[in-house]
């Protein structure tokens, strides 16, 4: 990040954004005095929900999100399984670029794929009112998150940041207070 707004500061994939958000989680756990042990405690029993979408969401490559069972992100990714009536609404899929047929793909289907691409082509309506054909590509090996260790990593990173900084030289307040009580020792 830079102090200027530059077009590189936007976080543009889905792992990016998730990425931020575990840091202001950490930080703010920070800011009003939680332990590291107190924020892991909340995740795991206040943010249940939260818990089982991170714990099946699926990431490529490039850190789009491939599968997820987030009711937030409907339509996001890949299904679990092969929809039939996906071929009736315009969507496509293809794994290395080989189409699929019309039984479609779901993500059981690839989740184990060691390299290669998946794409999936559907009618978009988010741009326009006329819907535009939009292939997304997911690029293979695909991988889950572990927001409890990302939590821990980045306890230990600001942690060490923040250390960083108390441990630097003595400001002027600090001097003059020292300065005071050598003078007090004296009398």
């Amino acid at each position: 990040m830079t102090q200027e707004w530059q077009r590189t500061n936007a976080l543009r994939s889905d792992l990016a954004r998730r990425q931020a958000l575990l840091e202001i989680d950490v930080l703010t756990a920070q800011a009003i005095g939680l332990t590291l042990d107190e924020l892991l405690t909340l995740y795991r029993l206040r943010f249940r929900v939260m818990r089982d979408y991170d714990q099946n969401t699926w990431y490529d490559q490039k850190g789009r999100i491939v599968f997820t069972t987030n009711r937030g992100l409907v339509g996001v990714g890949l299904p679990r399984k092969a929809v039939p009536k996906d071929w009736e609404a315009g969507i496509r899929y293809a794994v290395d670029d080989k189409p699929c047929d019309y039984k479609g793909l779901g993500f059981d289907t690839v989740r184990e794929k060691k390299s290669g691409q998946v794409t999936k082509t559907f009618p978009d309506d988010t741009m326009s009112e006329t819907p535009q054909m939009t292939t997304v590509s997911y690029e293979a090996p695909f991988f889950r998150m572990d927001r409890e260790a990302d939590y821990r990593r980045a306890w230990a990173a600001f942690e060490e940041r923040f250390r960083e900084d108390k441990d630097e030289a003595p400001t002027e307040p600090a001097a003059v207070e020292t300065s005071e009580k050598n003078d007090e020792e004296k009398n």
